[in-house]
């Protein structure tokens, strides 16, 4: 497995372990086919301004770049309201791409294949937020605050 250590402006360090998504239905592999459309450097221009500030907006964004957009905000603590809605944002993505629901699931009852989507895509929010130079810890301490973790 691969890691890459991040260095922050405030000194603090992270560790991005680089692991490859795996999905599997039945005997056949999907991986190939999801990577394929999932370009991560892609995602981070559409996701960013000109600038190199993440967008305040998810305006012209597809379903994946809508949700993490919304995790980046959310994780960050720029936007602290659950994010719901991204689940259907991502869901009518993974199906515009030819995956029917119950190959890939990641709205209500999650199966493994979603679950394993998921868990890359948080990976991928991490990665791009430690990248901005947003904490994507914030919203643990705040929600934390309020008792909830």
């Amino acid at each position: 497995m691969l890691q890459q250590v991040i260095n922050l402006t405030n000194g603090e360090k992270y560790v991005i372990l680089k692991q490859y998504l795996i999905l599997k239905k039945g005997d056949k592999t999907m991986e190939n086919q999801i990577l394929q459309v999932v370009n991560e450097a892609e995602i981070k221009k559409n996701i960013c301004t000109r600038k190199g500030t993440l967008k305040t907006s998810p305006y012209n964004l597809n379903g994946l770049e809508k949700y993490i957009w919304r995790m980046i905000r959310f994780h960050s603590g720029k936007d602290l309201t659950m994010p719901i809605m991204c689940f259907f944002d991502l869901q009518n993505w993974i199906e515009a791409q030819g995956f029917k629901m119950d190959v890939i699931n990641v709205c209500g009852i999650i199966n493994n294949e979603g679950k394993a989507l998921l868990d890359y895509l948080d990976k991928l929010v991490d990665k791009f937020s430690i990248e901005l130079k947003l904490n994507p810890f914030k919203a643990c301490s705040v929600w934390h605050k309020a008792g909830l973790f």
